[in-house]
């Protein structure tokens, strides 16, 4: 829903770059997105008419001097202006533990910008690929491009952008949004965007914005991340819902008759580890489970939770604030959420 946003953003690279210069190359030296002078905004809907706009505050992108157009967007810097929302999104919607950014491409055709030095602005139909989560869409969308100087430009949508769930499978995480927050939420979302692009200089080499930001949300199980939360020092009321979000979001899963942790839900113990960082207050208590078949003498689940502290501990959780046991056989009245193997409660 709100992740076509992204797309949006990815367009206005793209144009920018074809139509500005009257060098024989539009392209030349590359372009590249100027992030504080940009906008990517959505509007969401909740309760049928009360609407809330919101947006994300990183974006990259560029253009090369081929005229390939990248945009990504990361989705952890989504912005409603409330935290435990931004975390609900952040986990329940997009699931950025598995799913850190959103991206478009885009080959331009100069040919349609030939004119822009002369009329400085125009309105010009540009398809684009968005990808995100598995998944990709290939659409076309009318833009407004100024030409502000020659190194210059101004890309924004000229029409309405509407976005669905369905475009990318999110019904479950809008489903979860709805469940958290006791509200029903339109599976469609508005998005409008202002971008401005500025033409690389001869200090700023190839690709460097865009592959930066590729780096940085590459998901490395090995890594400690603590990109997924805006609140520096979160106060602990702020702490104890954040780990109520996750709780209701997923539970950590084994290998069956095991302890060795499903590598599906290290994403998971990444965002568990990120808020006991932030969370100095926090305690917490481990509970392995163990299903019908498996071990019943306690050893099982006692390892299961054992093997979520020492993953957290090596991601910087002090095993002071950490309590494993064993916590029994699971029931179908007492499985956890995604039908996880372990429960993770707070202490405080």
């Amino acid at each position: 829903m709100r992740i076509l946003s992204v797309l949006s953003l990815f367009w206005v690279l793209v144009l920018g770059a074809t139509a500005f210069a009257d060098d024989t190359n539009p392209f030349r030296q590359g372009w590249i997105l100027d992030q504080d002078m940009s906008e990517l905004r959505f509007i969401s809907l909740k309760r049928g008419n009360i609407a809330e706009t919101n947006h994300f505050e990183q974006i990259t992108g560029q253009i090369d001097e081929t005229g390939n157009a990248r945009v990504r967007v990361t989705l952890n810097s989504v912005e409603t202006y409330l935290d435990i929302r931004n975390v609900r999104l952040r986990f329940m919607f997009f699931e950025t533990f598995k799913h850190p950014s959103a991206e478009i491409t885009v080959r331009i055709d100069r040919g349609s910008l030939n004119d822009l030095a002369e009329v400085k602005r125009k309105i010009v139909p540009m398809e684009y690929t968005l990808k995100m989560r598995d998944r990709q869409i290939t659409r076309t969308e009318r833009l407004a491009i100024f030409l502000i100087d020659e190194d210059t430009v101004s890309v924004s949508n000229a029409d309405p952008i509407f976005v669905g769930v369905s475009d990318f499978d999110l019904f479950r995480g809008l489903k979860l949004l709805e469940e958290a927050a006791s509200v029903s939420i339109s599976p469609l979302a508005i998005v409008s965007f202002d971008f401005t692009f500025h033409r690389k200089t001869s200090k700023e080499g190839p690709g460097t914005a865009v592959e930066a930001d590729v780096a940085s949300a590459t998901f490395d199980p090995n890594s400690v991340r603590i990109t997924e939360w805006n609140a520096i020092n979160p106060d602990e009321q702020t702490c104890i819902a954040r780990f109520l979000t996750l709780g209701r979001l997923d539970s950590v899963r084994f290998e069956s008759r095991s302890a060795r942790i499903n590598t599906n839900s290290m994403g998971l113990l990444e965002a568990y580890a990120d808020a006991m960082v932030r969370c100095q207050t926090i305690r917490i208590r481990i509970e392995g489970l163990v299903a019908r078949g498996e071990d019943t003498g306690g050893t099982l689940a006692r390892q299961r939770a054992q093997a979520i502290s020492r993953t957290l501990w090596a991601r910087g959780v002090q095993r002071s604030r950490m309590t494993a046991e064993a916590g029994g056989r699971v029931t179908p009245s007492t499985e956890p959420v995604g039908g996880g193997r372990a429960l993770i409660t707070v202490l405080n």
